[in-house]
């Protein structure tokens, strides 16, 4: 090898270890960027695994904030619901009001639904009937003639009557052609009714007194002296008479006057009778009728069916109780056939014990309304409670009142469905108390089919209906005394509700408007005595002034237990206790 290549090669050699030590220098550098950017890497790595971390972060928030909105939501649409029913129930109470005040009172379905129940199946005629029946061409319909009845003018004839003769006078008489005076020959007759003011007497009674005037009759005391005895009074020491206490009576409890008002009417017929005095014989005259009273008790207890109800009265003057606390006035109405009987009990309250003392022993049916005091009556032995259908159909006929005439819902309809149902079973109710023997066990087992279904659609519609809405109310208040509307709907009698006792409990409302409290308990008793013996004599046509106006003649001279029962208003008829009809002639010439 030469010299020259020898340098050639160390030349080479070094050339070769300056790029050995440049691409040392490089690869190292490259080993740091490597190094930088692992490092990144790891730093990346770090911030990725947070990001993921805040973003499980936020999606659990996320799915949180989900649920929380729901949750709100939901209790937002809870509250629209239940502020939606609070609004509904006002405004049914205020419809309700509003019915009260200026709507009708009926609650009179003006229309039978066939497509409730087919009540054609009982009119449906026999075979038997068929066959005996004549042909007639269906195109000819034959109608019974018939006379027009004419409207009734004529006034009652048990007024008294004054006739009023007119006449012509003499010059009158005269005939226009021979100038002879002419002769009567017929009446031409018309009727005018006359209302006189009352007519107020004085009554001056004088007892005779009787001396003997012979000497030899004369004894120790001097002369034999009589007096013709103080007639007989059921108040004796009072200056009224039983017409006027009869009044005062008729007054307030028939036409529902307060004493004051009566006083001041009195006044200006020139007579003035405090308040405080009649009220002194009111209280005392229904002490002298409790026996009529507590006999009118014993025969409502008789009967096969009584009606219970109660309402609302104020008595300021009450033992340990406030004069602003409510006390009660109930009413037992008995059936008993020919001596119906109302009877109105005070009592201070509104409990079951009331019933218990009203019942007694008695053993029938006792029809009432939902009221918890009666519940008792359910277990008692001897007693078949029956509730009032007229209430059941109440609750649907308020919803029907309330909705609005443009707007039909679903609930609409099934409120007119269970009212058809409920008209249905009245219908069906009338049909049976009708008919007899095996006819009505044909009816009868139809409505023991029908109210199954009845039941049955009531208790469907429930699961279906919230129990704060009215619909709701009204399915559970008849699902509650189903028991004793069904024992209502099979009773032997015609009687479905309790009507009877509610027509007869408004005249004591209606009363209570104007005199609006008893002062007292004795006030309040006599009330109740008052009331009783004037509405049953009502029942049996007995006009209530003539009956007291009888009785209070009666009372002081009955002795014996029949002397009372003949007192009761079913054994007295209006003819033989009303004054006997007057007549008064008056001529007048014209």
């Amino acid at each position: 090898m030469t010299g020259k290549e020898l340098e050639a090669l160390l030349k080479r050699k070094i050339e070769l270890e300056e790029m050995t030590k440049k691409l040392q220098s490089e690869n190292d550098k490259l080993a740091s960027k490597n190094q930088q950017f692992i490092s990144k890497n790891k730093k990346l790595s770090s911030q990725n695994n947070k990001l993921k971390t805040k973003t499980e972060i936020l999606k659990a928030a996320q799915v949180k904030h989900k649920k929380k909105s729901e949750a709100v939501k939901d209790g937002l649409e809870k509250v629209i619901f239940e502020l939606q029913e609070k609004l509904e129930l006002k405004e049914t109470e205020l419809n309700k009001l509003r019915k009260m005040l200026f709507g009708r009172k009926s609650e009179k379905l003006h229309k039978i639904y066939s497509n409730v129940l087919q009540l054609s199946l009982f009119e449906e005629e026999s075979d038997s009937e068929v066959q005996n029946k004549p042909e007639q061409d269906s195109a000819t319909v034959k109608v019974n003639s018939h006379k027009r009845r004419k409207k009734q003018t004529h006034l009652p004839d048990n007024l008294p009557v004054k006739e009023v003769r007119i006449v012509l006078s003499e010059e009158k008489k005269k005939c226009s052609t021979c100038e002879k005076p002419m002769e009567v020959i017929g009446d031409v007759t018309s009727e005018a009714l006359e209302i006189l003011p009352p007519k107020i007497v004085k009554i001056v009674y004088v007892r005779e007194r009787y001396g003997c005037k012979n000497p030899k009759c004369s004894g120790v005391d001097g002369p034999q002296v009589k007096t013709a005895p103080v007639l007989p009074s059921i108040l004796p020491k009072s200056k009224a008479t039983e017409s006027t206490f009869s009044y005062i009576i008729s007054q307030k409890f028939l036409n529902a006057m307060p004493l004051y008002r009566i006083s001041k009417d009195l006044k200006r017929y020139g007579v003035n009778i405090h308040r405080s005095t009649m009220a002194r014989w009111v209280i005392k005259l229904a002490e002298a009728c409790r026996g009529l009273y507590n006999l009118l008790k014993d025969e409502i207890r008789g009967g096969p069916l009584i009606h219970l109800d109660e309402t609302k009265l104020q008595v300021l003057k009450e033992e340990g109780r406030k004069a602003e606390q409510l006390s009660y006035m109930w009413v037992m109405c008995g059936t008993l056939p020919g001596k119906e009987a109302v009877l109105y009990h005070y009592s201070p309250t509104r409990s079951g014990s009331v019933v218990k003392e009203l019942i007694v022993d008695y053993s029938g049916s006792i029809m009432t309304d939902n009221y918890g005091g009666y519940n008792f009556l359910d277990d008692r032995q001897g007693i078949e409670h029956l509730k009032c259908w007229a209430h059941a159909r109440r609750y649907f006929h308020v919803i029907l009142e309330n909705k609005k005439k443009s707007i039909n819902t679903p609930t609409t309809g099934i409120t007119e469905k269970f009212l058809q149902w409920i008209q249905s079973f009245y219908h069906l109710k009338k049909m049976m108390s009708e008919k007899e023997g095996a006819r009505r066990e044909v009816i009868k087992a139809k409505i023991k089919e029908e109210f199954k279904e009845y039941k049955s659609y009531l208790k469907d519609i429930q699961k279906r209906t919230p129990n704060t809405i009215a619909l709701g109310k009204a399915i559970n208040y008849n699902l509650k005394n189903l028991p004793g509307l069904e024992a209502a709907l099979l009773y032997d009698d015609k009687v479905m509700d309790n009507n009877h006792a509610e027509n007869l409990i408004r005249p004591f409302v209606v009363g209570r408007k104007n005199w609006l409290f008893s002062d007292s308990i004795a006030g309040a008793e006599a009330t109740a005595i008052l009331y009783s013996l004037s509405r049953t004599a009502m029942l049996h046509e007995i006009n209530p002034f003539n009956y007291f106006h009888y009785i209070f003649k009666q009372i002081p001279l009955a002795n014996t237990l029949e002397d009372l029962e003949n007192l009761l208003p079913w054994n007295l008829k209006e003819k033989d206790i009303n004054p006997k009809a007057r007549e008064e002639k008056t001529i007048i010439t014209i």
